[in-house]
Order: C-alpha cells, then sequence, then structure tokens
C-alpha cells in the first residue's frame, strides 16, 4: 500500500537533479531514500529553500540519523517503514510547506 492509495499525491523521482531544482511550490516535501540519494548535503540546499525533509533507511547508522537532523530533516523513518508513521509524518510535511507557501505570498 503506498502513499497514492491514501489520497496523497506522490511521484517517484530518480534524478537528482529534477528533485533538487523542483519549486517549492511542485512538492509538497521531498522523501529521501538514504541508499538512492547519497549525495551528502545536497538534500540541505532544498530543506533551506523551505522545502520540508523527510529521510528514510533499511540499515539507519546512528550517525546517520544525528547528520540528517542536524541538516534540518523533518523526521528519519526507518525501513521497512509503517504506513501510519509515514503518512503522519507527510502530513506534518505538508502542513509546514503550505505555511511556507502562504508565508511567501504574504512578502
Amino acid at each position: 500500500m503506498g502513499l497514492h492509495s491514501h489520497g496523497v499525491p506522490a511521484e517517484p523521482c530518480f534524478s537528482w537533479e529534477i528533485t533538487f531544482h523542483d519549486s517549492l511550490s511542485r512538492y509538497g516535501c521531498l522523501l529521501i531514500d538514504m541508499a538512492r540519494f547519497s549525495h551528502e548535503g545536497k538534500w540541505s540546499s532544498d530543506h533551506k529553500r523551505g522545502l520540508p525533509v523527510l529521510l528514510m533507511s533499511a540499515r539507519p547508522r546512528l550517525r546517520d540519523v544525528v547528520d540528517g537532523m542536524r541538516r534540518g530533516a523533518l523526521d528519519f523513518l526507518e525501513k521497512p517503514v509503517d504506513i501510519e508513521d509515514l503518512l503522519a509524518a507527510v502530513r506534518k510535511a505538508f502542513e509546514l510547506n503550505r505555511m511556507a507557501l502562504a508565508a511567501e505570498n504574504i512578502r
């Protein structure tokens, strides 16, 4: 059961460049599999632009979790991911993104 079956729009991205350059309004958050995107630190640039980042890994190491949270990740999920935990994290990220977009529109 994926995000789509729970009413959450999701789009897989297999190229870092596509993800990295998309606008804040196109995606509500980035869900990054640490095994796929091992480009250390690149995702933190998206976070600095306001895009919430969720990290996940099948084999999380404590230092990866700590490093990810220090770089500004909203959450770190261990695979296999419990769908309820994932949905809660995504909803929280979407809400933060919605607030960031609203704040930009006020300026």
